[in-house]
């Protein structure tokens, strides 16, 4: 089983991703090469994420 965090380390967790998306938009312009890279990294945090936060995580990686 995965260790699971609480909401302040997948709050920062979901600050790398956002910074990470940019890059990968950069290096991967078409969504069909963006969205499988970007997915692999949401799923991780996702997956981080304590039973408090997992919806607040995923609220936050689909609505950014």
């Amino acid at each position: 089983m995965a260790t699971k965090f609480p909401w302040i380390e997948i709050e920062l967790r979901l600050q790398q991703l956002r910074l990470c998306a940019g890059d990968l938009k950069e290096r991967f312009p078409e969504e069909d090469q963006f969205f499988p890279r970007f997915a692999d990294l949401a799923d991780a945090v996702r997956e981080a994420a304590d039973d408090t936060c997992i919806d607040d995580a995923s609220i936050r990686i689909t609505t950014s």
